[in-house]
């Protein structure tokens, strides 16, 4: 199922809900406040037994980019998952923050950049799956670059400064209007940003540490939550409710 449930037609959503739910232990998977920030989703589960918290950006939901709710929503859920000292896991697939006069009046772009610090200022360790895009500013609420992070990604994953097609409309309007066959000049375009997203490119540069077959994210993210919750445990001097297994 992990292997298909991207679409090849990359404006089109999908379940998110389901890649969790495939990769989380079966049956231990607890949403959090579904019905509010509904471009972010929130759930307790188990992924090997390994007790931790997920987000996961929601596509069914305005593509999945982190207006102002789905921003606080992260910084909530984010300091639950600290105070109780519990590893993350993060399903990335967002557009970018939220645009247009409703999310300004939202306070979209506080609520958003205190979301990244919230992330960054995690002391719990985070891994981060990249499942499709990875647009803006709001790559920086997904992942984090320490001792305490990892990223991973699909081959489906894609990056850049903005959305393609819409930062191709923005970035070259003049030259679209003025083009014999402006359809044909936007495709082009869009086209050459499509090829420059790719996500080998990105792995080439160390922005990821590994590129996995989507088949493998259990184990994945398993095998980084075991030493981790472990470490983090000890090295915090608490008990550990989960002892790994031989």
């Amino acid at each position: 199922g992990l292997l298909t449930i991207i679409p090849e037609n990359r404006r089109r959503p999908y379940k998110m809900r389901r890649i969790v739910e495939m990769v989380a232990d079966r049956d231990s998977v607890f949403e959090v406040g579904p019905n509010w920030g509904r471009a972010l989703i929130t759930a307790f589960a188990r992924v090997d037994g390994i007790p931790c918290g997920v987000l996961a950006n929601n596509p069914m939901h305005i593509a999945g980019a982190i207006d102002g709710p789905a921003a606080e929503k992260q910084i909530r859920f984010m300091d639950v998952c600290r105070t109780f000292h519990l590893p993350l896991v993060y399903f990335v697939d967002v557009p970018g923050f939220m645009v247009g006069p409703d999310a300004e009046a939202g306070n979209v772009v506080r609520k958003g950049m205190r979301a990244i610090q919230a992330l960054h200022e995690a002391d719990v360790p985070i891994i981060s799956v990249h499942v499709r895009k990875c647009y803006g500013m709001a790559a920086q609420a997904t992942a984090s670059i320490d001792r305490l992070g990892m990223r991973v990604a699909w081959p489906s994953a894609e990056w850049g400064d903005m959305p393609i097609e819409g930062g191709v409309e923005a970035a070259f309007r003049r030259e679209i209007d003025a083009s014999d066959d402006p359809e044909a000049f936007r495709a082009e375009a869009e086209q050459r940003f499509l090829d420059a997203s790719n996500p080998w490119k990105t792995a080439e540069a160390f922005g990821i540490e590994d590129m996995i077959d989507p088949r493998e994210t259990r184990e994945v993210v398993a095998r980084f939550l075991r030493p981790a919750f472990l470490s983090l445990h000890s090295r915090l001097g608490t008990p550990s409710p989960w002892r790994m297994r031989p």
